[in-house]
């Protein structure tokens, strides 16, 4: 018999489903920008294999949302408390980053550099990366922030330096996040598949 404590509460298999969606939104956002940036008769390609991998993860995100109708509501006082405190810290996180991209293209606005304005969005989502690490105690927000980040700094760069056209400077900053936001709905997948299969024995065992 499982305990409460064991339990997979709806909650957080939602959580999961949320998440995905939240990730095909991005993912073609940043692909969407990638794609203005690339020339050649091949330039929709990386597009086009987006779109199919977002359809990949709005199909998964329905499944674990019917899957988690099926589940009860979270009974335990210590993942009530963790809904909370990891609920309160993302809508400050995400109301930050918000906040943050618009006065960061302001700012390069303001300084002649409209150029910088993707890098700048870009570096924004990398960072914002590293205290969701914290608050989802996920070890995989560090790479996916690392890896931003980098792409967001030699973006500013190159842009700086004029070492690339401001077309591959999109392509290079937009496929660099797509493929985090790639990446991150590939693990919110995996991470959801195996709570369903634990949701799903937990029923068996009533």
């Amino acid at each position: 018999m499982t305990t409460p404590e064991n339990n997979i509460p709806r909650e957080a298999l939602r959580a999961v489903a949320t998440g995905l969606l939240l990730m095909s939104v991005f993912t073609m956002i940043w692909s969407s920008i990638a794609n203005g940036g690339y020339q050649g008769q091949d330039h929709h390609l990386f597009l086009y294999l987006c779109i199919i991998i977002v359809l990949v993860f709005i199909v998964n995100s329905i499944k674990l949302f019917r899957l988690s109708s099926t589940l009860p509501l979270s009974s335990s006082d210590q993942q009530n408390q963790e809904k909370k405190r990891s609920g309160k810290w993302f809508a400050i996180i995400f109301g930050l980053e918000g906040i943050s991209i618009p006065i960061a293209i302001n700012i390069a606005i303001y300084m002649h550099h409209p150029e910088l304005s993707i890098p700048l969005m870009a570096l924004v989502v990398g960072l914002h990366f590293y205290p969701l690490a914290w608050v989802f105690r996920r070890k995989i927000d560090y790479f996916l922030a690392t890896w931003s980040c980098i792409i967001a700094i030699s973006a500013i760069y190159f842009s700086l330096h004029q070492t690339f056209s401001q077309g591959n400077i999109l392509a290079m900053v937009g496929t660099g996040l797509a493929l985090a936001t790639i990446a991150y709905g590939i693990y919110m997948i995996y991470k959801g598949r195996k709570m369903a299969i634990k949701a799903l024995h937990q029923q068996s065992a009533i």
